[in-house]
């Protein structure tokens, strides 16, 4: 067991808070195996002597600095704990390796299979709605060159009507 392991197994002391500790225990041990490590609880009972005669530490920012240790270390151990109890749960599982790589790439078939079937579907859609607007133009320019038509053959009746009254005029002439 290393050290690391020494430090988790206290963490997850009883009640599975990282600060417990059951009874008094001299700063920095770890009171599972003996072995210089400071805990969150540690952190947390220490107290520092006040000075009053000569210069010191400003009592504030000591507490402050070591509530920070604390949280920061409290955080690391349960990290650890969970990245242990997620490793453990992942060597005792149900398959191997290749059965995850094998699960994995089922995955990511059926994955692919639904993406390339909704591109399949966007097509289908966008393809749907080019062909009404295609219909929708082509009514449209019939329509148009329908009204063209009828105005251009309107302005070919006024001009031969024009002309025929030139050709009246210049025969009365």
């Amino acid at each position: 067991m290393t050290q690391l392991d020494d430090v988790i197994a206290h963490a997850d002391a009883p009640g599975g808070n990282p600060d417990a500790t059951e009874g008094p225990v001299e700063p920095g041990l770890d009171p599972a195996s003996g072995a210089g490590w400071l805990t969150p609880a540690d952190v947390h009972n220490k107290v520092f002597a006040t000075v009053r005669f000569r210069e010191g530490y400003d009592l504030g920012e000591v507490d402050t600095f070591l509530y920070e240790v604390e949280t920061t270390l409290t955080r690391v151990l349960r990290d650890n704990a969970a990245l242990r109890a997620r490793l453990e749960s992942s060597r005792h599982g149900t398959g191997t390796a290749g059965d995850s790589a094998s699960r994995i790439v089922a995955l990511a078939q059926q994955t692919a299979d639904r993406a390339i079937e909704e591109a399949h579907q966007q097509a289908r859609e966008i393809i749907a709605v080019a062909r009404d607007r295609a219909d929708v133009v082509r009514r449209e320019a019939l329509d148009y060159g329908g009204r063209l038509r009828e105005t251009l053959e309107s302005q070919i009746d006024q001009l031969r009507g024009l002309l025929v009254e030139i050709d009246e005029r210049e025969e009365s002439y």
